[in-house]
């Protein structure tokens, strides 16, 4: 099985670049920050270590994680988000390992990690290849207040990440994401970066569920 690792900063387009390329390989997607929410549902280890840390005023009325409250806290007070950080990473990792042996085990080629922390967050360990959505900063603002983004949050959220511009673009492939759901160009550069990184023929009989026995 060859991992993707798809990282990039807000408003780049990763989920966007992903549907489009686990189409082209028929293979599964997982979503860091959807697994990460699993983990903190309660019930859940993660639920009960951020419980305790933020304190009853962070749960809602059902019992279940103030998800944006906890958002808007650590968003503004870097020691919190770190206390967060590593009270969530490290099992949301073990998790995704865990669904990419599952995986492996049913037969798929290839699978794609979706994180925007992919770098930092030590996912090199277990992706093959980490691959960058990247666009202008422009595209990525426009993208932003599409969403619903006021000017104000776009500017601290730009701020609170490292910026493609200032990443060593030799650790990753590039995905120019630039033309508004281009699909034919996403496909183009996905085949560009596997015929380089395993050859046309290697890859071409990875796409795709297959038995295991193959």
């Amino acid at each position: 099985m060859f991992v993707i690792g798809m990282t990039g900063n807000a408003g780049c387009g990763k989920s966007y670049v992903c549907r489009c390329i686990s189409e082209l390989l028929c293979c599964p997607v997982i979503d860091s920050d959807t697994v990460c929410r699993e983990l903190m549902m309660p019930g859940q280890k993660v639920y009960e270590d951020v419980a305790n840390e933020f304190g009853p005023e962070y749960l809602c009325e059902d019992g279940t994680l103030n998800r944006a409250a906890i958002a808007e806290k650590v968003f503004n007070d870097p020691e919190a988000l770190l206390k967060l950080n590593s009270l969530t990473h490290p099992t949301t990792i073990e998790e995704i390992k865990r669904r990419i042996a599952t995986y492996k085990e049913e037969g798929y080629g290839f699978v794609i990690v979706e994180s925007a922390l992919a770098e930092d967050a030590g996912y090199r360990e277990f992706c093959d290849e980490l691959w960058l959505v990247a666009a202008k900063k422009e595209n990525r603002i426009a993208r932003l207040r599409d969403r619903g983004y006021s000017d104000e949050k776009i500017a601290s959220v730009m701020a609170s990440q490292k910026q493609q511009e200032e990443l060593d673009m030799t650790k990753y492939r590039w995905v120019d994401n630039n033309r508004e759901n281009d699909r034919f160009l996403l496909y183009h550069q996905c085949m560009h970066h596997l015929d380089t990184a395993l050859g046309r023929s290697v890859w071409r009989k990875m796409v795709g569920k297959v038995s295991v026995a193959d």
